[in-house]
């Protein structure tokens, strides 16, 4: 992301009457356009935009003398994202929040090369040579506090993370139930040490691990084992899964709680890890090592057209697979849950002598339950 800033607006703010501003803002910063359209974006990831709380669906803009830093919150994931700033005779390092919706597109409708974000009183002006946006400003005192660790915080680095490993802990999270009546499964535990990088969550009736190898070498970084909110973590993926480059991680203690940091570039997140029990993994193991009782192997794609093709709440193993002679059933709507954790390609289906349907592509392995044919 490029950083330095080729276009100075400073002659031009001083030449434009602009009486709507106070004489001394209290923020007012030069940017570089492109990398700071962007930034919004990155920093939505941590937004809930249905959120009926004005202050969850706001951005925190923090200038100081180098940087300019915009973070989204929402109490379990920060996701922050910081810039160069051209420094001047008008520069002014604070603090502001604004709707972060509104921020992208004013972004999206000012031109030019360099953009001057000026905050005064309840105003936020985003301004480039020929447009100038006004918007208003989200009282600071309404923003989140953001998890802040201390100078002498614990701090405990580990491996690194890139985009196969982000999609496979996010596919994880694919099979867990949400809502809040399942909040304690709602979470996906991530362990990275010196052999890979493993996740694992567990529902009721389903059960999935993820492998992956490193991409670099991680023999001296120390061992993460984590348990992290399933949502924060897919969010998390969608962005940034297809970048190039790997996440330094990192567990950090802010105030009475940890976070999993992760690191690339100029973007820092910082995910509330969970004191929830996920399972360990030689337990989860235990039925995706069961002897198998018959098994075949379908395209991830011809398995979707099948669960789309009927409708019907349970599915006979035989309509979905060569299981011929095991009269047994699987929930539709789990089966469906069990392949959003595979990556596409071929998929190898297996009955287990627990009467478990276990689901295998590439270093993902799934399990979910099934009924006798009434």
């Amino acid at each position: 992301m490029p950083t330095d800033n080729s276009h100075d607006l400073s002659a031009l703010a001083r030449s434009q009457l602009r009486p709507e501003l106070d004489p001394a803002p209290t923020l007012r910063v030069q940017v570089r356009a492109k990398p700071l359209r962007q930034a919004p974006v990155y920093a939505l990831v941590a937004v809930p935009m249905k959120a009926q709380a004005a202050e969850l669906r706001t951005v925190r803009l923090e200038a100081d003398d180098d940087r300019l830093t915009l973070t989204g919150f929402d109490y379990i994931h920060a996701l922050s994202v910081s810039l160069t700033v051209k420094r001047g005779p008008l520069h002014r390092s604070g603090n502001a929040a604004v709707d972060a919706a509104r921020l992208a597109a004013a972004l999206d409708l000012v031109g030019g090369e360099t953009v001057e974000i000026t905050v005064a009183g309840k105003a936020i002006t985003v301004m480039a040579p020929g447009c100038t946006v006004l918007l208003a400003a989200v009282p600071l005192d309404r923003f989140p506090t953001l998890p802040q660790p201390m100078d002498d915080a614990e701090r405990i680095t580990g491996g690194a993370l890139d985009g196969t490993a982000l999609t496979a802990i996010a596919r994880a999270g694919a099979v867990v139930e949400t809502g809040p009546v399942y909040g304690d499964w709602a979470a996906v535990r991530v362990r990275i040490d010196a052999s890979g990088i493993r996740a694992w969550a567990k529902a009721t009736y389903a059960a999935t691990v993820q492998t992956v190898e490193h991409a670099t070498d991680a023999s001296d970084r120390k061992v993460l084992d984590v348990v992290i909110p399933s949502e924060a973590v897919v969010a998390l993926a969608k962005p940034f899964a297809d970048m190039g480059g790997e996440w330094s991680t990192a567990v950090v203690a802010c105030s009475s709680t940890r976070w999993l940091e992760l690191r690339r570039g100029d973007v820092t997140s910082r995910i509330k890890t969970l004191a929830t029990a996920v399972e360990d993994l030689s337990v989860i193991g235990g039925y995706l090592d069961e002897p198998v009782q018959a098994s075949a192997a379908q395209s991830k794609s011809s398995l979707a057209s099948r669960i789309r093709a009927n409708r019907s709440e349970r599915l006979e193993l035989a309509e979905v697979v060569e299981f011929w002679g095991l009269r047994r059933t699987v929930d539709r709507r789990l089966l469906k849950k069990a392949l959003a954790t595979l990556p596409d390609g071929e998929v190898t289906l297996a009955l287990t002598t627990g009467n478990r349907l276990l689901l295998t592509a590439g270093g993902a392995r799934t399990v979910v339950s099934t009924a006798p044919l009434s």
